[in-house]
């Protein structure tokens, strides 16, 4: 999950045009079952998500529309580092809040 959710995976800023996708219409839009969208996330090969509320998570629209227009292998060539760095920051995020 992205801690942040104030930028998008081009480190835009969410606009209120953004709308966050469900588990199953990201699923749905990208030709994967959800287990698939999760393990590519474990592998840092697809977007993260962001925590909508406390117990909502979702997907950014405009990440998806990303990853459908570079493609697998250049999303993971272009955007793979920032995402294996969200999950270190969000680990280090969640363990600092736990200790509070």
């Amino acid at each position: 999950m992205n801690i942040n959710p104030k930028t998008n995976i081009k480190g835009e800023p969410i606009t209120l045009e953004d709308r966050f996708l469900t588990a199953r219409e990201v699923a749905e839009i990208c030709g994967m079952s959800r287990a698939t969208i999760y393990r590519a996330m474990e592998r840092n090969q697809f977007t993260l998500q962001h925590q909508i509320t406390e117990g909502r998570v979702g997907w950014l629209k405009s990440d998806i529309e990303e990853y459908m227009r570079v493609g697998f292998r250049n999303f993971i060539l272009l955007y793979g580092e920032k995402i294996k760095q969200q999950r270190i920051d969000n680990k280090a995020a969640i363990a600092q809040a736990n200790a509070a």
